[in-house]
């Protein structure tokens, strides 16, 4: 099915530029409103692009005190780094040395690992990469039009992607791997009509989204056909229910609401009764049983705000917009598509974000800044600007950890590295 072939990769055991430059110094600033605007005690700092630039948006991961962090010494050669997550020493260095493409691993909230195993994944290459001694186990190369990060449950994992046919058409597809050898199968592909070829594709899918009911695992996700994109009646979005225990669908092609134009480009937030989609600026409820539309609200449209990344957080849709030129926090309930709580013009613009100890972390594309949130409160906690030359990058590089009961966060910049103790805010 895929033509499958190994990436030459090197790996080596080294600190040279890469060693930490550790500081004690606990002083805290806070401004007015008791919000933290700077922090001085940083655990350690090491450069990780080579005085350069950072390349690749890999998010941090943490096994026992080993945490990872994305490295670059130029456009085209990518390293992962392995340090001691309290003195930044360290452990290990691997090296990507295919230099066809950038190093954009994603992390999708911690279900791509297992125990001190990683998987990563583009749309290029798949590697399970182990957190323990910085070696992949086995790394794949698959040449996708597009592909998603995947979930592992068990000993196996799932993703979405789309891949080219031998007409040079790019279909999509989900696939099934197996955690110990990267062998993957193709399991099914939504029934898409081919109304109109537009790019070389007749339509696309999202994410997927997996969950169990009564002992099954389902998995949810959202696709787009073409109906007129010359005539702005652009195309038609769909979700669709697998079960993937059983091997066949629940529905297989229920319309998200009566718009055109929707691009589904984010995985389904998955609650009790109800899943929530977020399409071409626009949110959905979706009956998880039925699959049909049970609340719509568009008003995000206006100025591009309603694009969002968004988790599920106490029984909530908690997210942030992407963009517009309003910033944005929102917590939906997904039962009704009512607001609980939103605060406007302070700290959105994410392209990620992280939520630890009921707080909410993530960099803000427009500012650069970190941004805390206590969530119980909605309270702005910090907002810090960092003391490089360059920001704080929004597309990867932060994760919060508690360790030791303490609280660390672990942030890039787009030259350097940082650990903070953040250890103050915990409740």
């Amino acid at each position: 099915m895929n033509k499958i072939c190994m990436l030459f990769t090197g790996f080596v055991f080294f600190a040279c530029c890469n060693e930490a430059e550790e500081v004690i110094n606990h002083n805290i600033i806070r401004n007015e409103d008791d919000v933290v605007i700077d922090m001085k005690q940083y655990q350690w700092k090491i450069d990780v692009s080579d005085d350069d630039y950072l390349w690749g948006n890999l998010i941090p991961h943490r096994y026992k005190n080993t945490v990872i962090l994305p490295g670059s010494k130029n456009e085209s050669s990518h390293y992962i780094l392995g340090v001691d997550i309290f003195t930044g020493e360290v452990q290990y260095k691997w090296l990507k040395t295919n230099r066809a493409h950038t190093l954009s691993f994603r992390d999708d909230g911690g279900l791509n690992q297992k125990d001190n195993l990683l998987l990563l994944q583009d749309r290029h290459t798949t590697m399970l990469f182990d957190l323990a001694n910085g070696t992949e186990k086995w790394i794949k190369s698959r040449d996708m039009s597009q592909a998603f990060q995947s979930e592992i449950h068990g000993d196996e994992f799932y993703f979405s992607a789309e891949e080219k046919n031998n007409e040079d058409v790019s279909e999509p597809y989900i696939y099934k791997g197996q955690l110990g050898s990267g062998d993957s199968e193709l399991i099914t592909s939504p029934p898409i009509d081919k109304i109109q070829l537009f790019s070389n594709f007749y339509g696309s899918i999202s994410p997927i989204s997996i969950f169990s009911r009564d002992g099954d695992l389902f998995s949810l996700f959202g696709f787009m056909e073409n109906l007129d994109v010359y005539n702005n009646n652009s195309s038609l979005g769909y979700v669709a229910l697998y079960n993937l225990s059983k091997g066949e669908y629940v529905y297989d092609k229920k319309q998200v609401g009566d718009t055109l134009f929707l691009g589904l480009t984010e995985k389904p937030a998955i609650f009790d009764d109800v899943a929530v989609v977020n399409a071409s600026d626009e949110l959905f409820g979706i009956d998880l049983k039925t699959g049909e539309t049970i609340w719509h609200r568009n008003e995000f449209r206006k100025g591009g705000e309603g694009t969002f990344v968004f988790q599920e957080y106490d029984g909530q849709f908690l997210g942030i917009n992407v963009g517009g030129s309003v910033d944005r926090i929102v917590a939906i309930n997904p039962e009704t598509g009512k607001n609980n709580w939103e605060i406007l013009g302070a700290g959105g613009d994410a392209e990620t974000f992280q939520i630890l100890d009921d707080k909410l972390f993530f960099v803000s594309r427009g500012t650069g800044r970190l941004y805390v949130y206590d969530l119980k409160s909605q309270k702005l906690l910090v907002e810090y600007e960092s003391e490089d030359i360059d920001f704080f990058t929004a597309w990867g590089g932060m994760k919060p950890f508690i360790v030791d009961d303490r609280l660390l966060i672990v942030i890039c910049t787009y030259l350097n590295a940082y650990c903070y103790d953040l250890s103050f805010l915990m409740n």
